[in-house]
C-alpha cells in the first residue's frame, strides 16, 4: 500500500470521526454541505481503491462500465 492511498485513507477516517461526532452532538439536525466531501478526489481514489480490488469488479454497474472498461476507456487517473 503506497503512502499517498493511507494518507487517502487517513483523511476519509478523519472525516468519518467527524461527521459522526457531529452526529452524536447534534442527533436532531441534517447534515449539510456534505458535497465537498464526496468529491473531494481523496474520498474518490479511495472508493475506487475499494470498488477495483474487490471480488464484483467483474460485473457491470448500473452504468454497463466494469473497472476493466473504465481502466481501457478512460483510464484510472482520468479525474
Amino acid at each position: 500500500m503506497d503512502s499517498d492511498h493511507q494518507a487517502d485513507k487517513a483523511w476519509l477516517l478523519s472525516v468519518q470521526r467527524k461527521l459522526y461526532q457531529w452526529s452524536r452532538q447534534h442527533p436532531d439536525e441534517s447534515y449539510r454541505e456534505l458535497w465537498n466531501w464526496i468529491i473531494d478526489p481523496r474520498n474518490l481514489r479511495c472508493a475506487w481503491a475499494r470498488v477495483a480490488t474487490n471480488q464484483g469488479k467483474r460485473t457491470a454497474g448500473i452504468d454497463g462500465k466494469t473497472v476493466g472498461s473504465i481502466r481501457r476507456d478512460i483510464g484510472e487517473h482520468a479525474y
